[in-house]
C-alpha cells in the first residue's frame, strides 16, 4: 500500500510542478502559483466524515465516502467502507 501512495504522491506532485498553467507569467519571471502539493490519505471508515453530516460541520446532505462510491458504482454495492481509501491533496 505504502508503494502505491508514494507513487500517487509522485503522480500528483509531478502533475503541479510540470502543468504550465501552474506559471505566473513572463512578467513574474515563470514563477509558479502554487507549491508542492500536500497529499494525504484517509480510510474510508475515518469517522471524520461522519461528523461533516452533521448541522454545525456541512449539513446531512454531505456524501460519506461510502454512500459517494455506492451512488457512482452501485454494482460494487456491499463493499465495507473500510476498504475505501479517501485521497486529499491541496495546493498551497
Amino acid at each position: 500500500m505504502q508503494d502505491r501512495q508514494q507513487w500517487l504522491i509522485s503522480l500528483i506532485t509531478d502533475a503541479v510542478a510540470s502543468n504550465p498553467v501552474n506559471l505566473m507569467g513572463e512578467a513574474f519571471g515563470d514563477e509558479r502559483i502554487f507549491d508542492k502539493p500536500v497529499v494525504k490519505f484517509a480510510s474510508g471508515a475515518d469517522e471524520v466524515f461522519k461528523k461533516f453530516k452533521t448541522p454545525e460541520a456541512c449539513s446531512e446532505q454531505h456524501w460519506l465516502p461510502i454512500e459517494a462510491f455506492t451512488k457512482f458504482f452501485p454494482e460494487e454495492a456491499g463493499c465495507p467502507e473500510e476498504e475505501l481509501t479517501i485521497i486529499n491533496w491541496v495546493l498551497p
